[in-house]
C-alpha cells in the first residue's frame, strides 16, 4: 500500500479544534515503524 492507495478524509471538528489548541493531530498508524525510526534518528543528530 503506498500513500497514493490511502483515500483523503477531511478533519472533523474535533481534529480542528484540536489542531486549534494544540498546533498538532496524533494520527495513530500513519507512519511504519521504520519512517518513525528514521525521523527519530535524523532528528537526534543535531
Amino acid at each position: 500500500m503506498t500513500d497514493a492507495d490511502i483515500p483523503l478524509q477531511p478533519m472533523t471538528e474535533y481534529e480542528q479544534f484540536l489542531f486549534d489548541l494544540k498546533g498538532f493531530l496524533v494520527i495513530p498508524g500513519v507512519l511504519s515503524t521504520a519512517k518513525i525510526q528514521t525521523v527519530w534518528i535524523l532528528g537526534n543528530k543535531r
